[in-house]
């Protein structure tokens, strides 16, 4: 989660529920995360954008598509080597 988006009232509520159950245990680092990484077992502030671990996570865990024009972040169009987004 994008920690731009914080401020909205259900993102409060999560990040408090989550304060609460003891899933988030480093409310400090909450100052200067740029991203929240919200997984089945907490969530964890992260100093990294949210298009940084987006990029991190693609590289990792690439598509099992079978098209290879097909790339994270959109199609490669083969007649102009250009993404399409």
């Amino acid at each position: 989660m994008d920690a731009r988006l914080l401020g909205a009232e259900t993102n409060k509520r999560l990040v408090e529920r989550a304060l609460a159950s003891g899933r988030l245990q480093d409310e400090a680092g909450l100052r200067g995360c740029k991203a929240l990484v919200i997984t089945t077992r907490g969530m964890y502030p992260s100093s990294i954008s949210p298009q940084g671990l987006a990029r991190r996570l693609a590289t990792q865990f690439p598509p099992k598509s079978r098209n290879p024009h097909v790339v994270p972040g959109g199609v490669i169009d083969s007649s102009e080597k250009r993404m399409l987004y």
